[in-house]
Parts: structure tokens; sequence; C-alpha cells
């Protein structure tokens, strides 16, 4: 699931992946399902005001389809974040889904998002945290 249709995964490493796989607890699994209305809620928005978000989302991550990811970048910009929204395909990065950061092209991924936090001056903010 996490892998999903990956054209970047390094399926040769599966096997060391999933032995570093632990056990999803319950209280994620039911906030992630809404149990009894236990999914989290933004209380107080006024927290986005002029943030800067970036959402990336690859072609092939079954766990964030582009129209989701969208619509939560558009929710964001919403609130008064200054949220973007990047659909890799569209910067000529295809074929990764959820573990984009262990994926192949990871170092190209990590540019874009590198370059992103130059742009929003935020890069000594991450790095200070």
């Amino acid at each position: 699931k996490l892998v999903g249709s990956s054209r970047q995964f390094p399926l040769e490493q599966m096997d060391a992946y999933t032995r570093l796989l632990t056990h999803t607890g319950s209280r994620l699994l039911y906030e992630r399902l809404n149990v009894r209305g236990s999914q989290l809620r933004v209380q107080n928005t006024g927290c986005f005001l002029g943030k800067p978000v970036l959402i990336v989302t690859g072609s092939e991550d079954l766990e964030h389809p582009r129209h989701v990811d969208e619509e939560v970048a558009t929710w964001l910009s919403a609130q008064g974040a200054a949220s973007q929204f990047v659909w890799f395909p569209d910067q000529g990065i295809d074929g990764n889904g959820h573990m984009m950061m262990m994926e192949r092209n990871s170092d190209q991924i990590a540019d874009l998002i590198l370059e992103w936090l130059d742009q929003h001056s935020m890069r000594g903010m991450v790095a200070s945290s």
C-alpha cells in the first residue's frame, strides 16, 4: 500500500524495507477511519495565516490522490496559508508513490523541496528546529 504502483521504489529492497515496518497503533487507525468521530479537527484556523505550506504528490501514491491533495491546498489557502500544491508529473517527475524519499529519484524531489524552502526563506527555520 505504501509503495503502491510506484515505478521509482527499489523493489529489490522491499524485504529490507518491510522488516523495518512496525505496528500501526489503534488510535491512528481510528482517527484515519473517523471511528466515533475521532478524526482530528482544526479548531483554530488562525494558525495558518501567512504560513507557507508545500504539498507534494506523486502520480502513483495510493494514499494521496491528486484531487484530494489539491483540495487540501485549496482549503489551507482559504484559511490564509500561502499554500502551494505540486503534482510531480507537472514538474517532469513521474512514477512516485507514497515513499518518495526512499525512491530512486529522491534527490530530484529533495532538490525541488529545498528550492521551495529557499524561495520561502524557511530552510534556516527547518535546520534550527
